[in-house]
């Protein structure tokens, strides 16, 4: 049976801690980052020797471990993305750019697969930043090939020397002839923040409250809330737990959960002077997608809360999202707090189990508690729902906000589609108000209806 050569073999990039004798005997342990090929039937992983590009330009020019694994993923990606090119080609393709390259191998590399890898990433929705640096590690990874004689095309790198004296390469993806597409760097302006898990959003999702409920059990439910009803952090932390309705709004169907958002701040921090973190921008009745990981989570959040009440320690009565320490209701900035240490760990988490791809798109725009929010707006376009349904379902006025977000996924997908049919042939935001206000609310029965579509992808959690 044939088993394509993408299928087969996948690159990636490993961190090792290696020991060596110094002088006078000492054992020393360091860090080196390798570049492997795993063999996917056996799940073998051997260094390759093209990991000797991380040690002679990175770790030779004292560059850290972090920069390191951060080369050394690219390289991987485009190494995995010529497998898959190789076996995208057709026979009867009269210009044949990546066949060669399967009994070549490296050695029969040319700039303008550099320049096709270039414009994957732009099609991937990378933003100018990201591919820039792409394109940085590819110069000198096509450079590093031809001083070690390890390609036959002379990329023809110009170098040149900065204020420092250090040597500086020149991109040669410039030539026009490689006809590349990059960002448009007046889009990073308006995409300043991640939008999307990506394509492996459900899993990441499902391991991001995995990390919650271990690193910060208090909030845990409110990151649900967000993901999974598309709440904001001032909705999250002006929950009261008569605000919940965790038998739907009737109290009568166990597989529904209703919350009731309105402005509790009088209430919940008198003591505050600024609330400007705290703010309820449109009070509504939310339906959050129902699932067993959902049961649980409310579950062990109030068994915590009548623990507190038991112990007198809950400071205001009917608070939900409060400190397990003090009793005292969390706040917008310390929810941010919290939510940004399940963040770091669930990066860590990610580098350490090598899922590389993920974390280079997380880590592609920053983003923080709202990720939430455009997360839960891609599991609804993933559904099927409409523009309507979508802006009720997100408890939005406009129009324009759900707009935004399937424009991008609909031009996204289109683009990724038509890529891959040109390889076989030839080789989140804030609200804004505006004309498309509606003064349409979202109606208990219609909300019920509109969430069925959404609900079953979540009975396994």
């Amino acid at each position: 049976m044939y088993i394509p050569l993408d299928k087969k073999f996948t690159w990636l990039p490993r961190e090792v801690i290696v020991e060596s004798e110094r002088v006078g005997g000492k054992i020393e342990s360091t860090d080196i980052v390798l570049i492997g090929l795993k063999n996917n039937l056996t799940g073998h992983i051997l260094p390759h020797p093209i990991s000797n590009f991380i040690v002679k330009c990175y770790k030779n020019n004292q560059l850290g471990p972090s920069t390191q694994l951060r080369a050394a993923r690219i390289i991987s990606m485009f190494l995995n993305y010529i497998y898959t090119q190789i076996e995208d080609e057709d026979d009867e393709d009269i210009e044949k750019k990546y066949s060669q390259l399967e009994g070549k191998g490296v050695r029969a590399l040319e700039l303008q697969h550099g320049a096709d890898f270039i414009t994957y990433g732009t099609y991937l929705g990378r933003n100018s930043e990201t591919i820039a640096y792409w394109e940085t590690t590819l110069t000198r990874f096509y450079n590093f090939l031809k001083e070690q004689d390890l390609i036959d095309q002379d990329p023809k790198i110009r170098k040149t020397t900065n204020k420092k004296g250090d040597e500086i390469l020149i991109s040669p993806f410039g030539n026009s002839v490689l006809d590349i597409e990059r960002p448009n760097k007046k889009q990073d302006d308006y995409m300043t923040t991640l939008k999307d898990f990506g394509e492996n959003r459900y899993d990441l999702v499902k391991l991001f409250i995995d990390i919650a409920r271990s690193e910060a059990s208090e909030i845990a439910l409110g990151i649900y809330f967000q993901f999974f009803g598309g709440l904001r952090v001032g909705e999250v932390v002006n929950l009261t737990e008569s605000a919940l309705k965790p038998k739907g709004y009737r109290g009568t169907d166990s597989r529904s959960f209703f919350v009731d958002i309105d402005d509790r701040q009088e209430k919940l921090f008198p003591n505050l002077i600024n609330n400007k973190y705290n703010q309820v921008k449109r009070p509504r009745i939310q339906y959050i997608i129902h699932s067993n990981l959902l049961n649980q989570l409310y579950e062990a959040h109030d068994s915590k809360l009548e623990d507190l009440k038991l112990k007198r320690k809950l400071k205001i009565d009917d608070s939900l999202f409060v400190s397990y320490k003090t009793g005292v209701p969390i706040s917008g900035p310390n929810y941010a707090k919290k939510f940004k240490r399940v963040k770091e760990k669930f990066l860590e988490e990610l580098r350490e189990n090598r899922y590389y791809e993920d974390l280079e798109f997380l880590e592609s725009l920053p983003w923080s508690t709202h990720i939430g929010r455009a997360v839960f707006t891609n599991f609804l376009i993933d559904q099927g729902l409409g523009i309507e349904e979508i802006r009720d379902s997100r408890g939005d006025r406009s129009l324009l906000s759900a707009i935004d977000y399937l424009e991008r996924r609909v031009t996204r997908k289109k683009i990724k589609e038509m890529m891959e049919k040109i390889a076989k042939k030839f080789g989140g935001g804030e609200d804004q108000e505006g004309e498309l206000d509606s003064n349409l609310s979202l109606k208990r029965e219609q909300n019920i209806e509109l969430y069925n579509k959404v609900m079953s992808r979540w009975r396994e959690y």
